[in-house]
Order: C-alpha cells, then structure tokens, then sequence
C-alpha cells in the first residue's frame, strides 16, 4: 500500500502544502557528498501561483512519510516546462560543509572536537559521538568545511580503524560511528527483493604495508606471507605523523594491512524502499541462501512515485573493524 506523503513549501510568505501536486520524489546521499538531496517533481497549477517561484532565496522544504520527517532543507534550484511540470531540488544541512571555506589548522583535536569547532564557526546544530582518537596536527589553508571533516574522519580511520559518518536529521548534523548505526534488512524474492549483483574482486588487494615518515624512511612493515605465496609481492606505502611510539607505527601498518588484503566484496541492491536504510547506515542483510553479512550503504537513491523503491550501492564491511 502507498504510504502518504507530504511536502511543505516554506518561505517569508508562509507554508505551502504541495503533497496533492507531487508526482514523484527522488530522495538520495552518496559516500564523499556532504549533504542529502531531495528531487520534487510537482503538477505545475496555475491556481497556485505560490508554486512561480521566481525567487528561491529563503525557500525550505520538509518531506515527509506516513508522519516521519526524512529531509528537511533548503530549495537550490527550481525548473519549468510548457508541459505543466515544475521540478525542485533543495539539500539538507550538509549543504553548508561543502560551500563554507576558511583555514584549519587544529592541534591534539578528536575528529569529534573538530566537528564541534566547524558547527560552531558556521553557526550549524550539531552532535557527535566520541571518536577517541587524538589528531596531532591537521593544516588545511583555505578549505571547505567539509574537507576538513573529512581529513579528520580519514585520520581516525587510519589511526583506529574505526570509520565515521555525517548525517543530517532535521536541521541537525550527526558525527556518528557507522557501525553503531545498524540497520536489519532481511531480502526475499518475491517479497521486498527485486534483484542483486555482488561483486568481488582483488584488483586492489595489497599483501605488504610499509609505514613511512615524511623523509621517506621505513617506520613498520607488515605483510601478509600465506597470501604473498598465492599472488606474490604487492606493496603498499602510507606516510605517517612523526614523533608516534614505535608499536603505534606497528599498529597502523597491521590495520592497514588487514584492510587491504581482503578481496573487495560490493552489493548492489534494488528493493522496496526502508527509509532507514541510508548512506552513512550500516545495513546487516541476509539475502537468499546466504549468511547475513553486515554493509556500510555508500550510496542510496529512494524512489517514491507511486511505490516506494530503492536502489542501494554498499561494501562489505571487514570484520576487524566492526
């Protein structure tokens, strides 16, 4: 059964209700991209001028379904046919990350303290979980916003293995731990499942991991010997901040390591819809006939027109960083 769905036009002028004159919804968020986005194709009715948006300056949005808000955010673009069609874009509070620049330069921060300072600069609500990781420096001369998240997410991931996301709800941003975001999602053919792909492959898998300083000296080298003796040397080099005890280099060599020896596994999923299966989620799908097996979502597209379909992209995700 269709769920109902409602979106609210909002500006200086008041709040427009649009859901009678939406005709589909696309919905959607990709790993690299701050900020969700939310397509609206609406009946274009002359009978509500409101809708001849000659001005979009200060024009929100909110998206609703079955009474859950999913996006709220601000109109960017807006276009019209002779066709009697009116297509609006807007993005959530992501939208600031990307298009905020100024110069970084934090010293001992979290990634999460980092997160607080960025919010606090461009006046954005925001909360994050501790991420624990201590950053020992981290420059960035005139960044974005968003940059400078994702050199201290990158950090943390390096140093710990750990990975971190940005989410919007509301007009609120998230820090949060990916794994700790799960989500269950059983598919079934012939119930929610509409198809699949899986893919593995082992173009950029590594059998050796060489930490190195700035000058190019060797600080740790791990390696894999029972694969190396399958598929021969293949080495990866990764640069490391200075002045670390050397079990730490050892430490972050092994983690390294143990990512980049695995095969790649990806998804590819089209299903009927879960709103809470997003990216930034870890989704944990059992398919049929196989072990349920736990996905970071890299990039989601949900579909509302009629029906509530999705399309998924996700990875794999290595058991020793769950």
């Amino acid at each position: 059964m269709q769920q109902k769905i409602t979106l609210l036009l909002i500006s200086a002028l008041g709040t427009f209700d649009a859901s009678r004159l939406v005709q589909s919804v696309q919905w959607s968020g990709r790993r690299g991209d701050a900020a969700r986005r939310l397509s609206v194709q609406l009946l274009y009715d002359v009978n509500y001028p409101y809708l001849d948006i000659e001005d979009l300056t200060g024009v929100h949005c909110l998206f609703s379904v079955a009474g859950k808000e999913l996006f709220r955010g601000m109109c960017l673009t807006q276009d019209d046919t002779d066709g009697g069609n009116l297509t609006i874009k807007a993005c959530d509070r992501g939208y600031w990350l990307a298009n905020n620049r100024d110069t970084f330069a934090y010293k001992n921060h979290t990634a999460a303290q980092v997160f607080r300072d960025i919010c606090a600069r461009f006046s954005l609500s925001g909360t994050a979980d501790d991420t624990g990781y201590v950053i020992p420096s981290i420059k960035l001369p005139a960044a974005t916003a968003w940059d400078a998240l994702q050199n201290a997410m990158a950090a943390t991931w390096r140093a710990t293995g750990r990975r971190y996301y940005v989410l919007c709800e509301q007009d609120r941003l998230r820090l949060i731990r990916r794994v700790d975001n799960t989500v269950r999602l059983v598919l079934e053919p012939g119930a929610n499942l509409i198809s699949y792909r899986r893919s593995l492959s082992l173009e950029n898998v590594r059998t050796r991991v060489k930490i190195v300083n700035y000058l190019g000296s060797a600080l740790s080298t791990q390696m894999d010997v029972a694969l190396e003796a399958k598929i021969g040397i293949l080495q990866d080099v990764e640069r490391a901040e200075k002045g670390l005890p050397p079990a730490q280099y050892r430490a972050l060599a092994q983690k390294k390591l143990a990512e980049v020896s695995r095969p790649k596994m990806t998804l590819s999923v089209e299903a009927l819809g879960d709103a809470d299966v997003i990216t930034g989620k870890c989704a944990h799908l059992i398919l049929p006939g196989r072990s349920g097996k736990s996905y970071y979502v890299e990039e989601d597209m949900q579909t509302f027109d009629g029906a509530h379909t999705m399309r998924l992209q996700l990875i794999e995700v290595a058991e020793e960083y769950a």
